[in-house]
């Protein structure tokens, strides 16, 4: 099969169209958020596309394609666990770097009004001392993201520091 579409654009886009509704459906389910299984979808057909010569027609088409969206479903989980289990443990590397009487602001609750792409590349660059190419690399952002990131978690923190003072 593989010879038969052998980077032909328009035979991709039909076989696409022909399993996007099983494949979204799929990742809905285990997902169970209609978003990020659309997400998942999308790099599930953006990766066949670009490992499109590694199909070996062995299988069909159609498990071909439901093998690198479980592949991308486990990557999101494993990402998801390390994020979680950095947060967790910075979460109380933050609590003890800061002094009880000096913060003016009471970091944990703080924290957790940002986002979690915030929280996470403030944290590595401020309390980790990363810099913003091996935040880049840890999360897998580009440099420009992780910079948007930080700018806009210390504007937050800076607005609630104002609201308590």
């Amino acid at each position: 099969m593989n010879a038969a579409i052998g980077g032909d654009a328009h035979a991709f886009e039909t076989l696409v169209r022909q399993h996007q509704g099983a494949v979204r459906a799929w990742l809905r389910r285990l997902t169970d958020d209609p978003d990020a299984a659309d997400e998942l979808a999308q790099e599930t057909f953006v990766a066949a596309w670009q490992k499109l010569e590694s199909f070996a027609g062995r299988g069909t088409f159609k498990s071909w394609l439901f093998a690198l969206a479980y592949r991308a479903f486990l990557t999101r989980i494993r990402r998801a666990k390390r994020q979680q289990e950095v947060l967790d443990c910075y979460a109380s590397e933050v609590t003890a770097r800061v002094s009880g009487d000096e913060a003016v602001l009471d970091i944990e609750p703080a924290l957790a009004t940002l986002s979690d792409p915030e929280r996470q590349c403030l944290v590595l660059t401020h309390v980790y001392g990363l810099t913003v190419d091996e935040t880049s690399t840890a999360l897998v952002l580009p440099p420009g993201t992780v910079k948007s990131h930080v700018h806009r978690a210390k504007r937050r923190l800076s607005k609630l520091h104002a609201l308590e003072t």
